[in-house]
């Protein structure tokens, strides 16, 4: 798992966690710059958490802060291209639990995961419902042990494949939560935890 905020000792414990930072440099690198209020929205936490954030994304120099607001730097995309994680969106129905959800595709992991337990503890300790993991071979889209959503619900199977454009070995897990910010921790800690 990385983990970038361990190093961070000094001052109050962080009230943001690395799927914070991953989410953080997600949106940066979506393009242009943001300020702290938009990055805070993003993420759910609020604006002193933010500037904290920031101050350690730009100590690392992943990130710039200027006057028209926070932008990611070129070592700030590398490192995220590095993670081999992206985000993706698509209601996941009967398969997750929770009012939201969010999904990110971890690529070339599919030999890292046994069952989908793992992740779905990974998930719930980070403060959602859980998660739903699958993996992509070829022979299909599965949930592990032997659950083939192309055999058993080919429309799901299809809006996977639009929505997160999996190749083989690559796995999709999306986590549930009853507010979105849990969501989004519960999917990332979830796919932290294969890097």
């Amino acid at each position: 798992m990385v983990l970038l905020l361990d190093k961070q000792k000094n001052g109050p414990a962080c009230r943001f966690s690395d799927a914070d930072v991953f989410y953080a440099l997600d949106l940066l690198c979506r393009g242009g710059r943001f300020s702290r209020v938009s990055v805070g929205d993003h993420l759910g936490i609020g604006e002193g958490s933010v500037r904290r954030l920031v101050s350690i994304l730009e100590d690392m120099g992943l990130v710039s802060v200027r006057q028209a607001g926070i932008g990611i730097t070129s070592e700030g995309k590398m490192f995220l291209e590095s993670l081999g994680m992206r985000t993706f969106e698509m209601d996941a129905g009967r398969y997750v639990i929770g009012e939201h959800s969010q999904g990110i595709l971890v690529s070339g992991a599919s030999e890292k995961v046994f069952n989908g337990i793992d992740q779905r503890d990974a998930g719930i300790r980070a403060g959602g419902d859980g998660c739903t993991t699958w993996v992509v071979t070829s022979g299909g889209i599965i949930m592990l042990p032997d659950w083939n959503v192309d055999d058993k619900d080919p429309g799901f199977a299809a809006a996977l494949r639009i929505s997160a454009c999996p190749i083989d070995g690559d796995v999709l897990i999306i986590g549930g939560g009853n507010s979105r910010r849990l969501a989004m921790m519960a999917s990332a800690t979830a796919a932290l935890e294969l890097l």
